[in-house]
């Protein structure tokens, strides 16, 4: 590697930036790490009632009222496996807890190299300069030991990325509530117009600009988390 592409690699936010900050707080799913929920329903489908779909089940009310409840903490593994297997599965097909476990963890699927890289490298950049890296994410609790799986297995551990995790499982609170926020403003001693935040829904990212974070929404599509921060 060149010098040039070396000081490319190594490029950091600028310092009128990380200046203007103490705190940046990132998503996990769609900023961090690629996920998708069909590939977890095509794994379903053989035990399916009728064919599961995205559009059907973020359609109805017993998604928000079901599964935004798993996300806040609010009912058990076992609940939602047995809850899940009740509304989408059939009764005559056997599936264990481990094949469910399994199935549902292929949601998320992997960590592009490089945000593995600027995780580190901008971890370090703000703990030089006495600030901080936080991870938010509306999750489950099955969820959050199989994408701590997808880092790599020198590194699993999340206080290697980030100085601390707030989960909307352990919290009680989910994302675009007012709360969430809140929480980790209270938490961490931080004023709002000192944190920068990224996610890639819109919805999220206004109730964090409601409350005076700073924040961004990121196209995972186009765009990457980094990039986004070195052009601020």
């Amino acid at each position: 590697m060149n010098e040039n592409n070396l000081k490319e690699k190594n490029k950091l936010p600028s310092e009128q930036f990380l200046n203007s900050i103490d705190a940046i707080v990132l998503d996990l799913g769609g900023v961090i790490l690629n996920f998708d929920f069909n590939i977890a329903f095509e794994a379903f489908k053989p035990y399916a009632l009728t064919k599961i779909t995205l559009e059907e089940l973020i359609s109805g009310d017993y998604w928000k009222n079901f599964y935004f409840e798993f996300e806040r903490g609010n009912i058990s593994p076992s609940t939602f496996r047995q809850k899940f297997k009740e509304l989408f599965l059939r009764p005559d097909k056997n599936i264990s807890n481990e094949e469910f476990d399994k199935y549902w963890a292929s949601v998320q699927i992997n960590i592009p190299e490089n945000n593995l890289q600027n995780l580190l490298l901008l971890k370090k950049a703000l703990n030089q300069r006495g600030k901080k890296l936080f991870l938010l994410s509306n999750i489950n609790q099955l969820h959050i030991k199989d994408a701590l799986a997808l880092f790599p297995k020198e590194k699993q551990n999340w206080d290697e990325y980030f100085d601390k995790t707030f989960f909307s499982c352990e919290m009680g609170f989910r994302k675009p509530e007012a709360d969430i926020y809140k929480y980790i403003l209270k938490d961490q001693n931080l004023r709002a117009e000192r944190v920068f935040f990224i996610d890639d829904m819109k919805v999220n990212v206004e109730a964090a600009l409601a409350l005076g974070i700073r924040a961004k929404q990121l196209n995972p599509t186009t765009d990457d988390f980094y990039s986004l921060l070195l052009r601020e």
